[in-house]
């Protein structure tokens, strides 16, 4: 046998290991579709406002960012809070997901500052946890010679985490220095991270 013909039953040797593995792969990822879609509702999530940060809260869970504007979700049956927010405004709602279900929900929120929705306080939107727990704003009460006084806490492990969490705080519509801020650099702490499903 000659070196050519030893090359070209190695190259369909690899051809057909590939195929393989393709093959495997796709009917993983579909048998994983299936028995997902068999335990999971499908929720179908739109803010007014294209720009909204949308979340999702259960009672087991901590708020987890699910994207913005428009986002469709798969979930396990149960009651979720769903909420919106964009430059300070918010909109909320609760949401029951039961199996094989799809829901739709539309969160009406300010496009922008002039509208007559109500502005939230930043305190409301406390505490928030930012991408990959990377930071934490939370609110605390403190102790003054007049009574107390309500502070913001950012807890990040870096520099870059703290700037991150103040432009967060821009992002919603509130400037940082109207606030009393402490920062405490650490990492944070017990945060359970929950990836979404798969759709």
């Amino acid at each position: 046998m000659n070196p050519q013909t030893k090359q070209i039953q190695f190259i369909q040797r690899l051809l057909y290991a590939s195929i393989i593995i393709a093959l495997v792969v796709a009917a993983y990822q579909l048998i994983a579709a299936v028995s997902l879609s068999g335990i999971t509702g499908t929720l179908n999530v739109v803010a007014s406002n294209p720009a909204a940060t949308l979340s999702i809260t259960s009672a087991d869970t901590e708020a987890r960012i699910i994207g913005t504007g428009s986002v469709g979700v798969r979930l396990k049956p149960g009651s979720y809070l769903v909420a919106a927010y964009a430059a300070g405004y918010q909109a909320s709602e609760v949401v029951i997901i039961t199996k094989h279900h799809k829901s739709q929900i539309t969160l009406q929120i300010a496009s922008n500052p002039s509208s007559k929705t109500t502005k939230t306080s930043l305190f409301s939107l406390l505490p928030f946890i930012g991408p990959a727990a990377a930071y934490q704003i939370d609110s605390s009460v403190q102790a003054t010679d007049h009574g107390s006084q309500s502070v913001i806490v950012i807890t990040s492990a870096t520099e870059v985490d703290k700037q991150a969490a103040l432009a967060w705080i821009h992002s919603e519509g509130y400037n940082p220095s109207d606030y009393i801020i402490q920062y405490v650099q650490q990492a944070v702490q017990n945060y359970h991270y929950t990836e979404g499903l798969p759709q």
